[in-house]
């Protein structure tokens, strides 16, 4: 799994970035992983559609990047959520997913089934995304 985050420079996603990597948690214990900055998007009515511009910025790193492309699965999170990658690592194979296809884990019951807090995509989803 390539595993990513992107953190506030002065908040406090700095600090818990920290105790996570301290603790080898978190994306800092997936195969590869890399931290990105984000940055301040000011507020809005318009609710979590308020830092589409800071992820438009941040998923275009990635693809610049390139490192997803060597793991099966990308998974970004935020520095605040509470996950095991051992824990995910077991259970994607029981998604019965093929190397090529282009796959989210849905995460939620809302409309998309898809929240911020983790993404999980297969690396023919995060090909299709770039």
């Amino acid at each position: 799994m390539f595993c990513f985050m992107a953190e506030l420079p002065g908040s406090v996603e700095v600090e818990l970035r920290k105790v996570a990597e301290e603790r080898k948690t978190s994306i800092f214990a997936c195969e590869l992983y890399k931290v990105y900055e984000s940055y301040a998007c000011g507020s809005t009515n318009i609710g979590f559609s308020a830092n589409i511009a800071v992820f438009k910025k941040i998923w275009q790193e990635i693809f610049d990047d390139g490192l997803y492309k060597s793991k099966d699965w990308t998974v970004k999170v935020d520095p605040d959520c509470v996950w095991s990658p051992q824990r995910l690592r077991s259970r994607l194979p029981s998604y019965n997913v093929h190397r090529g296809d282009m796959y989210y884990v849905k995460n939620s019951y809302g409309e998309w089934g898809f929240l911020g807090p983790i993404e999980i995509l297969t690396l023919a989803a995060v090909e299709k995304l770039s």
